[in-house]
């Protein structure tokens, strides 16, 4: 970036009064100029108000080319000390990097060391690391008093990742939103222990925690200050639908969270987590429950949460268990609850479709009194109207035409009229349902993901309740109806390594 040389100032008295200049005669034209005011000429860049100077510069930093915008940045940084000190709060306020070979880390750390007050100007930093010199960096980042936003990536076990939130004074203490994830998993050094969990939510001013890696139980005996301390300002917590979360961290952390809005997780237990192979050199996140699926009792593990929360979200993608107790979740206390994700294995019976389910009758029983958006997701075999075994079998044999008829039976939808109407005369505030087939991560890649326009006496019956009504199936991947749209195919139908139809 560079500027043009800056005009020579007028001084305020240069022209004191307006005066009528006399008559210029130029090629027989006569041109009265007149001067109404005193003539000031425009100031410099450097002589604008500050505020002005900030908005300018705060343009270029929202480049859609980033490296554009620093290399903008850097420029104004170098002309003067005013310009300077306004640009380097913008260069320094959103770094994102990759701690590797390349040194940045390490320049980072010498810029921190020469200029302390640098940490005091950064607002958002995102780490990608392997190893290296990350414990200095953190040590340097958990001093800003300026850092509100942190996100860490590690390649290698959580025992690898310093334990950045421990240290003598508080640290961190701007951090509103944190989110730490790990790129690959291979034994359950990477899992992060319940108790370091429950250290982080305790960071003075976070509000937002996302886990995107397994959680597990507790690491050593737990201190007493993690099962009293209060957890005031934490509002959303969010795990991994795909990994792991220990029924230790949940007891550990949700009695003590008083103003928790917004909680997502997976199926909890104690659980290996996988990479379940889709086609040759393709995998997908996954695990498997070491123990029954209980229902009933995560109901019970997340009730201590049951008067703040106004969403949940609590899914069993790509998970997979060796038994059923045949009980199923109870949120009918959750009174502020307003939107719910749920998988319908923890509210139906393990049969193969829903309304062969004695317990989807009744329903409208185990649901929130003022739930307005209700999502049940069928992320095992059990389906609506067939089953994901089903389906593959008729796919193979090219009949999946006579289950699609099952579409057009009341049967299989009894449930969901019933659930409607149950709403209706309840006067409850039912704004939206969803139910959702999600195709399974294996190496059968025969499928699509389609919305179903559904029959008229079923729409009939959502417009009564006042509810908009969304159904996505699972159906060949060839197979083709008018009574739907695509949403989704396969990305590995017919790749190698896949099953062959």
């Amino acid at each position: 970036m560079s500027f043009g040389k800056p005009s020579q100032p007028v001084s305020d008295n240069h022209i004191t009064e307006p005066r009528a200049c006399q008559p210029i005669t130029s090629n027989q034209h006569v041109i009265e100029l007149s001067l109404s005011q005193p003539v000031r000429m425009s100031p410099t860049l450097s002589r604008l108000p500050a505020e002005v100077l900030r908005d300018i510069f705060s343009r270029l930093a929202d480049q859609d080319d980033k490296g554009q915008a620093y290399r903008d940045l850097y420029a104004l940084t170098r002309t003067c000390r005013r310009l300077s000190g306004l640009a380097v709060h913008l260069l320094y306020a959103d770094i994102n990097f990759y701690v590797n070979a390349n040194g940045k880390h390490s320049r980072l750390l010498d810029y921190c060391r020469q200029k302390p007050f640098l940490v005091d100007r950064i607002h958002s930093v995102q780490i990608v690391f392997s190893g290296g010199e990350t414990a200095n960096l953190l040590w340097r980042l958990s001093q800003s008093t300026s850092l509100t936003k942190l996100n860490i990536s590690y390649a290698f076990g959580w025992s690898q990742l310093p334990v950045f939130f421990n240290y003598d004074y508080p640290s961190y203490a701007a951090v509103r939103e944190l989110q730490i994830g790990a790129i690959t998993i291979q034994d359950q050094n990477g899992y992060v222990p319940a108790n370091e969990l429950a250290q982080l939510c305790e960071l003075p001013s976070l509000e937002k925690l996302t886990i995107w890696t397994p959680v597990g139980g507790f690491q050593g005996a737990p201190q007493p200050s993690q099962s009293t301390k209060t957890i005031a300002n934490l509002r959303h917590l969010h795990f991994c639908k795909q990994r792991p979360v220990s029924v230790e961290a949940l007891e550990l952390v949700l009695d003590r969270c008083p103003s928790l809005k917004y909680l997502e997780l997976s199926i909890p237990g104690a659980a290996t987590d996988v990479r379940r192979m889709v086609c040759n050199g393709m995998s997908q996140n996954g695990f498997d429950l070491d123990e029954p699926l209980r229902p009933a009792f995560y109901g019970k593990l997340l009730a201590p949460a049951a008067t703040s929360l106004t969403s949940l979200a609590i899914y069993a993608s790509n998970v997979q268990f060796p038994s059923h107790d045949g009980s199923r979740i109870d949120l009918s206390g959750f009174a502020n609850l307003l939107e719910l994700g749920c998988s319908t294995s923890l509210l139906f019976d393990p049969e193969k479709t829903a309304s062969s389910s004695a317990s989807s009758r009744d329903l409208w029983r185990y649901l929130p009194p003022r739930i307005e958006h209700l999502c049940l997701v069928f992320d095992g075999d059990q389906g609506i109207f067939w089953s994901l075994q089903d389906m593959r079998e008729h796919a193979r044999v090219e009949t999946f035409q006579d289950l699609w008829t099952q579409t057009y039976c009341r049967f299989h939808v009894g449930w969901l009229t019933e659930l409607l109407r149950r709403r209706r005369e309840d006067d409850n505030q039912l704004k939206m349902i969803t139910l959702d087939e999600e195709v399974i991560a294996d190496n059968d890649q025969n499928w699509k993901i389609v919305h179903w326009h559904m029959t008229d006496p079923l729409k009939a019956a959502a417009r009564a309740a006042g509810a908009e009504l969304i159904v996505r199936l699972r159906v060949p991947y060839k197979f083709e109806s008018p009574d739907f749209h695509v949403v989704m195919t396969s990305w590995a139908f017919g790749e190698p390594g896949t099953v062959v139809y």
